[in-house]
């Protein structure tokens, strides 16, 4: 009898501790609604600068090879402008990103072309579509608190489901990566529900379908400041004088 006892009091224990690793739903409710609030302020802020940082590797047959782009733009009215410096094994080099009026546009050598969006070589140069995407987020979970820029803030960890990964590339990477199993998160830091986050940081990983080897990671953070400021103006792209 006490052994059979025994199991069934185990049984129970486990059964009531399945799925701990999941929020309570009355617990994620609040969470969920100012994470949603503050990116829902950063897609409707009509003006901020932004630091955008980006860590690409790739590791594939033994090799690995690693890239970041940095830089500082702005954004007013629906149009950015991004100045960036990229390093990879190629060298350094220097472009520039804007959009004016839906249209996209990209400078390389010191000239400027039109270009669609998913010609950009990254989507997520810009801001406004990287909020869009990490608001199509799962579960939320808060982490803890933090200062960020010298702001506390609250950080969260939002999980987001693997269909989004397409909408992370270029429809060129895309070609190249679209075989790979992904798993996508972001840490976001919120002060203010009211306002845009103090940072949004999107972890792209994918992994090899047979052998589940890490074969892509990306790692892309944007920080919104001087936001609501009547003085940012978005420079436009000179394509006549290139």
């Amino acid at each position: 009898m006490i052994p059979a006892l025994a199991l069934i009091l185990a049984l129970s224990f486990i059964l009531a501790v399945s799925g701990c690793g999941s929020q309570p739903p009355s617990q994620e409710k609040p969470w969920k609604e100012e994470v949603s609030n503050s990116l829902k302020s950063c897609e409707e802020c009509a003006s901020y600068r932004f630091r955008l940082k980006m860590e690409t590797w790739i590791g594939v047959s033994g090799q690995s090879v690693f890239g970041d782009e940095k830089g500082e733009g702005s954004y007013a009215g629906g149009n950015f402008y991004l100045q960036l410096q990229r390093t990879s094994p190629a060298g350094d080099e220097a472009l520039a990103v804007a959009s004016r009026e839906e249209r996209f546009y990209l400078q390389e050598n010191g000239v400027w072309k039109g270009v669609e969006m998913d010609e950009l070589p990254n989507p997520l140069y810009n801001p406004r579509f990287l909020a869009k995407l990490v608001a199509g987020h799962g579960s939320v979970t808060l982490e803890g608190e933090e200062e960020r820029g010298g702001t506390a803030c609250r950080r969260y960890l939002l999980q987001l489901g693997a269909d989004k990964a397409r909408d992370a590339f270029s429809a060129r990477a895309w070609s190249y990566f679209s075989n790979l199993r992904y798993e996508l998160n972001c840490r976001l830091w919120v002060s203010d529900p009211s306002s845009p986050p103090a940072a949004i940081r999107l972890e792209v990983v994918g992994f090899d379908q047979d052998e589940s080897l890490q074969r892509y990671r990306s790692l892309t953070t944007m920080e919104p400041y001087d936001v609501g400021s009547p003085d940012i103006l978005v420079p436009e792209p000179d394509t006549e004088g290139g």
